[in-house]
């Protein structure tokens, strides 16, 4: 079941606009893990975006 159908997302977000934003931050935290940015660094960046989201 979808983050939506769980209550999980702020009301009036667009769940495909996060699966969207969701993409681009794998992408990144990939990108940026592979040329050996810090972990805890990431995660905030990651946690920082998706609060916004989250209910």
């Amino acid at each position: 079941m979808p983050a939506a159908g769980h209550g999980q997302l702020a009301p009036g977000v667009d769940p495909d606009a996060v699966a969207g934003l969701l993409a681009l931050l794998a992408y990144g935290v990939n990108l940026r893990s592979r040329t050996g940015a810090d972990p805890a660094a990431l995660e905030a960046t990651v946690t920082g975006a998706l609060a916004l989201y989250a209910k």
